[in-house]
């Protein structure tokens, strides 16, 4: 399984609307669950009119309309596939036909099946017998002896079972059959329901979104998992760990404030081609030069195998043109650099002009000093005695 999009963010990351991970998450036909960063999930439910998941519910897994016999099985992989804080010691069979119970009696009660785990819950272990054995409902007479026998073993369960769908207050929603997005504030997936929540959906085919803050071994274990879902992943630039999403990326969006060493050794793997004759340190040259405000909100895009830097626009939507590092450095941080080249070459040639100049005016000053000695010398021969010299003393 593959990583379909990763989007390296900026160590300092930007209002939810002005990120990438915003315009992928609704432009998605399919139904998704975002994991999102706490700070942002207020602005992320208003933005994509998702569901939000909290401590207050609502429960989506233990909803009648929602069950059905493949949904319930999905349910009870979830308990052994998602990296729980204390891994499931039951075995999928009996988990499967207590949660099965607990549905038949809570139609047969007309109530949820919320209600039903919350009383089996409440129950001590000596009471639990007492229950099995009154129950009126369709179901093996074998296991239900068994479980009779076993109260200890039933009120284990019962816990594990709360501990994943327990909730303050409980309140039930039923989803669309079109477009659903769930969203999940990161901080929570450290309690059983939202992790099995998570792997559940994913189970089902649901796009999954995961926001920066989602730590790298939940990620790698979805993407390890697999599924016919698709995998957004959000890192910071900085994160030691990218090169190992990287490598699993079939898409990636690399912020142009950070380093573009792994954006490169990406582009490397899908399309060589399209680095032409850049080199990694002309492009650190480009981002560490010129001036800063030139690359915020922007990030570098492989499209048809060409480098794009894309920029997001006034109208929320996201505008890619063609990068192209040689030319942007000959126009920028080198082209102050030919001016002076060139401003040195117009020097050495005006310097060549006046040495040239200088030249014939030595030449001449050096023919009229020939006229004038011998003017002298021809003065002194008619005076009859070249020795004869003027005493100023």
């Amino acid at each position: 399984m593959s990583i379909k999009k990763l989007i390296l963010e900026p160590t300092v990351l930007n209002i939810w609307k002005d990120r990438p991970l915003s315009q992928c998450i609704k432009k998605a036909s399919t139904s998704a669950v975002l994991v999102v960063n706490d700070i942002y999930q207020t602005e992320a439910v208003k933005d994509t009119g998702g569901i939000l998941i909290n401590d207050k519910g609502p429960d989506l897994l233990l909803n009648i309309q929602n069950l059905s016999t493949k949904n319930l099985q999905l349910l009870v992989d979830s308990y052994f596939e998602v990296p729980l804080p204390n891994p499931c010691v039951f075995t999928k069979k009996t988990i499967l036909f207590f949660l099965q119970l607990l549905v038949l009696n809570a139609k047969k009660k007309k109530t949820s099946i919320y209600e039903e785990l919350k009383n089996w819950y409440q129950l001590s272990d000596t009471e639990i017998s007492k229950y099995i054995d009154a129950l009126n409902i369709d179901i093996n007479s074998e296991i239900k002896t068994i479980f009779s026998k076993n109260p200890q073993y039933v009120e284990a369960m019962a816990s594990f079972l709360w501990k994943c769908h327990g909730f303050e207050s409980h309140n039930e929603i039923n989803l669309s059959q079109d477009k659903n997005i769930l969203v999940i504030p990161v901080s929570l997936l450290t309690k059983y329901y939202y992790l099995v929540v998570l792997h559940y959906f994913y189970k089902q085919n649901w796009n999954i979104f995961f926001d920066t803050d989602v730590s790298f071994s939940l990620v790698q274990e979805f993407v390890v998992q697999g599924s016919s879902a698709d995998i957004y992943a959000c890192r910071y630039s900085n994160d030691p760990l990218i090169a190992t999403l990287a490598s699993q990326a079939d898409e990636m969006w690399s912020t142009a404030q950070g380093d573009p060493t792994t954006f490169f050794n990406w582009v490397g793997k899908k399309a060589p081609e399209a680095l032409k004759s850049y080199s990694l340190t002309n492009m650190k040259r480009l981002l560490s030069e010129l001036n800063y405000s030139s690359f915020l909100s922007k990030y570098f895009i492989l499209s048809d195998k060409t480098i794009m830097l894309a920029r997001l626009q006034e109208n929320s939507d996201w505008e890619a043109k063609p990068f192209d590092l040689d030319f942007l450095i000959s126009q920028t941080i080198d082209k102050g650099n030919k001016d002076i080249e060139n401003l040195s070459k117009k020097i050495e040639n005006l310097s060549a002009k006046v040495d040239q100049l200088s030249d014939i005016c030595n030449k001449a000053n050096l023919t009229d000093s020939e006229g004038l000695n011998k003017q002298f010398d021809e003065m002194l021969k008619k005076q009859g005695n070249n020795d004869n010299f003027i005493d100023f003393m």
